[in-house]
């Protein structure tokens, strides 16, 4: 009996670990999954921004030399 009970827990251990190593796959696939999202994310509020900004200057006659104008096109640039 006291050998079945050590070859349970035995493998409770072994059950918890892989378990424990699963949940850490699961959440290194999920971190990527994430800043893949993020990432395309970005790039398509960036790609609007450029959309106003283009709007702005040739629909709207805005001046691309004004303060908030070439602000704007540092953001857009990734400069700040």
């Amino acid at each position: 009996m006291e050998l079945v009970m050590k070859l349970l827990f035995g493998f409770g251990v072994i059950a918890s670990l892989l378990g424990f190593l699963y949940m850490i796959i699961r959440i290194k696939d999920n971190t990527s999954k994430i800043k893949q999202v993020e990432t395309q994310s970005s790039d398509r509020i960036r790609e609007h921004l450029l959309w106003i900004y283009s709007r702005l200057i040739y629909i709207h006659g805005e001046n691309p030399n004004v303060d908030y104008m070439i602000r704007f096109k540092k953001i857009l640039d990734k400069e700040l």
